[in-house]
This record gives C-alpha cells, structure tokens and sequence, in this order.
C-alpha cells in the first residue's frame, strides 16, 4: 500500500486517550463491552475499534486513493463535484473553512455514494474515474458492506440503551434506500510552513449518524435514508424526550430531509457561493448556533 511509512509522532502534541472497543465481543453480545461503547459514545463521541477483520478492506481502499490521485488533474475534474453535489472529486480549495471565508481547504478528496458502489454497474447517483470503476466491485463494495455491518451492530446497540423500539435506527439508515452514505479518500499534498498553519478543512462534527476512521484520510459515513427528516425522536424515547427537555434553546425540529440537510450546506460551503458570513452560517446547517 503506498503511503504507509509514517513519521514519529511528535512529543508536543496533547493527546486524549480513547476506549478501544473488541468488535468481536461486540458481536458476541458481550454486555461489559457494549457497555463500555455506550460509555465512549456518551461521553466522548469517539473510540478506537478493534478486531473488525477489515484489513484488507481498508489497505485496497488507499491503493483506490492513491490511484485516483495520481491521474491527471484534468481528468480527476471531469468527475468533479461541481457547486452542490456531494459525491465525486472534490478540488484543493473548493471550500471555505471558516466564517471570514479567508482560508480555503487545503485536502482534496474522492467520495464514493454507497449506492453506487452496492448497485455497479448501475449508475445511481453519478460516474467516477476509472481508477474507481476498476475497484467497485472487489475493493470499494467490500469496503462498505464491511463498514455498513459494523455501524449497523453499533446502531442497534445505541437502539437498545435509547430505549427505542426495536429495529428503528436501522430502518432509519436502511441499506436498500437511496441516501448520502459513502466512502471517502482524503489527500493532502505537502505544504509549505505558512500553509501547514492554517486548519486544512473547516471545523465539523462528521455530518454522520456514524463515522468509520481509517486515520482521517480514509472513512464511511453512515446517514439517514434521503427521506428521512431529522428530527429528535422523543415520542419513541423516554431517554431522548428527557435530553431534549433539558435543552430547551437547541432546535431538534429542524424540518429537513436527510438529503435536503446535506445539500444545503455542500451547497453553502462551496467558495463560489460564499457571498456573506450568513452563508457560512447556513453552510452548518439549520440547527447550527454560535
């Protein structure tokens, strides 16, 4: 796999200690171990996986990214993502980092619908580079049947602990219906000092019901069906009901689809639409506050 010598990490740097939850006890139904996830999920939002058996998975996923890299720039923006599509390739520079929109991302990426790795050949949502059309089947589809089953098992953990009825966040995220899940190569070229700086993408909380990290520059996102709308489910959840009640200046009623939410703020966050600090604002979403 290229790219995998990989510096010391740096002395200087604080770092904060994450659980490691064993995928397998998960599986296995073990208790202790989902009540160790429920904790990290709780109280961090982030924990190291282990023992997810998707290796290769994973390490054929970086060749895909590393191969589409390197085609030609020319021909990486033939595929590009152009002013409001989510998947495809996505330039250096293509988006504003923060409100002044003084700073553009300095990473460039390739992201794969879900829908058209599980369905390849058929075309869903759009077309990609041939380096990616040369994987779908043996590299990009195993990826995300194999990432899709992970966070399926944790959702329906997080289904139980919520005290919803059973089976509801999977058949929020079902696999058979169209939506913004993909899988995602992120690249970003050497910079210089002044640029190394400055934050290479905005701030964000992942924009996912759940995240699968490979390092930051390999990920899945899981998200709601495209019809699905955000909402709190507290007419389903005690525990839920409760967390809302306590925080009576948030809007949990946002009243957007899942697809809808996400393409207003692709489209907001794009530079060329970037007219106000409004825009950046609205780039957040709906329930975004300062």
């Amino acid at each position: 796999m290229p790219g995998t010598t990989l510096p010391p990490f740096p002395d200087d740097v604080r770092t904060h200690r994450l659980l490691t939850i064993d995928y397998e006890l998960i599986k296995a139904g073990d208790k202790d171990e989902e009540n160790r996830l429920w904790k990290a999920a709780t109280t961090i939002g982030y924990w190291y996986l282990k023992n997810h058996g998707a290796d290769q998975e994973v390490s054929d996923m970086f060749d895909m990214g590393s191969e589409t890299m390197a085609l030609p720039f020319e021909e990486r923006m033939k595929f590009g993502q152009g002013e409001a599509q989510y998947f495809g390739y996505k330039k250096l520079g293509a988006n504003v980092v923060n409100a002044a929109a003084m700073n553009l991302n300095t990473s460039e990426l390739i992201n794969v619908s879900k829908d058209d790795a599980l369905a390849y050949p058929q075309v869903v949502h759009r077309t990609y580079p041939s380096t990616v059309n040369a994987r779908m089947a043996d590299t990009i589809a195993p990826f995300v049947r194999k990432t899709l089953e992970v966070n399926y098992a944790v959702l329906n953990i997080f289904n139980e602990k919520l005290g919803l009825p059973q089976g509801t966040l999977e058949r929020l995220h079902a696999m058979e219906e169209h939506s913004t899940s993909n899988a995602r190569c992120i690249r970003t070229p050497p910079q210089v000092k002044e640029a190394a700086e400055k934050p290479p993408i905005g701030a964000h909380a992942d924009f996912g019901s759940l995240v699968v990290y490979e390092r930051w520059s390999l990920s899945f996102f899981t998200r709601p069906g495209n019809s699905e709308v955000i909402r709190a489910l507290i007419e389903s959840s005690p525990l839920i009901a409760e967390a809302v009640k306590k925080q009576p200046d948030r809007n949990f009623e946002i009243g957007s689809t899942a697809a809808a939410w996400l393409a207003m703020r692709m489209k907001n966050n794009r530079i060329n639409n970037e007219t106000e600090p409004d825009t950046w604002a609205a780039s957040r979403g709906p329930e975004y506050t300062v």
